[in-house]
């Protein structure tokens, strides 16, 4: 083509078809006849489907909602015999019976993509409902059981400590013939403490494994029964477990049954903060890479952590 030729089909366009034109045109591997009805205002509205403009001429217009749908499934057979008006789902149910080889495939991409929904639904359950309602056995250093049970009694028995509530509460701390805050104490005092890193220390423990805090001055009179057993030795304000205490153990490794809730939280287990991720999920909401959280000025979210998105994350500080 000349440079001649280029510049006479920019300047002179073709002329517009007259209305009444049809046309054949081909869409999603399927011919259909357009008419043209008018010849200003958007382009596309200036075709009309041939099969709706036969059935408006002799019936009026198309209700809301409704199609102009072919009963032969031949799109190019516009014949008023042959159109008739239908929902979408009229359309979608007689192709499907016009087509069994088509419906078959189209029924296991739905199938294949609703397993997909239902595994995806699943995992944001999981970490929403399931695991925080769960209980895990901790153990020092942040170590998880990751065999979550229904009571915590039950994580208790599973490490080999099946006794009475009010016994397995001191004897999974290691001193069986204590109370449990008796064996909170005894638990941090393995070091030299202050009252105060006592305290917070203890607090911190019951805290996690959802027992009632105790006050300063519970810990001072607990402290104080320690000392009269011979248990808890002072020197110049700092407490420490003496050699008896040593001997009072049960178990050399305290373990400590503590809900999946919680272990989100910061503990003293710093291992098990975030015990409670599912890859792609987010823990406070349930968003996921193929559902994200929506917001009007920030758009969608993104992950700040495994089990976190920016949303959450903006909010909780």
């Amino acid at each position: 083509m000349t440079d001649a030729m280029k510049v006479s089909r920019a300047t002179h366009p073709r002329a517009a078809c007259p209305i009444g034109t049809v046309r054949v045109r081909k869409k999603n591997g399927k011919k259909a006849q357009y008419i043209k009805v008018r010849l200003t205002g958007p382009v596309a509205k200036r075709w009309k489907l041939y099969a709706r403009y036969l059935w408006e001429l002799h019936n009026g217009p198309v209700p809301a909602g409704m199609r102009v749908g072919h009963l032969d499934g031949d799109m190019m057979h516009d014949e008023l015999s042959n159109l008739a008006l239908m929902t979408p789902g009229d359309v979608v149910g007689l192709a499907h019976m016009r087509d069994p080889k088509m419906s078959k495939r189209n029924y296991q991409k739905l199938s294949k993509r609703r397993a997909e929904v239902n595994r995806e639904r699943a995992r944001v359950r999981q970490a929403l409902e399931w695991i925080p309602t769960r209980w895990y056995a901790v153990f020092p250093g942040g170590q998880v059981l990751n065999c979550p049970k229904r009571k915590r009694t039950q994580v208790l028995r599973l490490c080999g400590i099946d006794q009475p509530w009010r016994v397995a509460r001191s004897a999974a701390l290691g001193f069986e013939h204590l109370t449990p805050l008796q064996a909170s104490v005894l638990l941090f005092s393995a070091e030299p403490q202050t009252s105060t890193q006592l305290l917070n220390s203890v607090n911190q423990l019951r805290g996690m494994a959802n027992w009632k805090l105790t006050s300063r001055s519970t810990l001072y009179s607990t402290v104080s029964s320690l000392k009269q057993l011979g248990l808890v030795d002072s020197v110049e304000g700092y407490y420490q477990r003496t050699e008896l205490a040593e001997l009072e153990r049960g178990r050399k490794s305290p373990v400590l049954a503590v809900i999946g809730e919680r272990l989100r939280d910061d503990s003293m287990f710093a291992g098990c903060k975030r015990l409670d991720e599912i890859n792609g999920v987010c823990v406070l909401c349930g968003c996921t890479e193929h559902d994200a959280c929506w917001d009007d000025l920030l758009g969608a979210c993104n992950w700040v952590a495994p089990g976190l998105c920016s949303h959450c994350d903006r909010s909780e500080s």
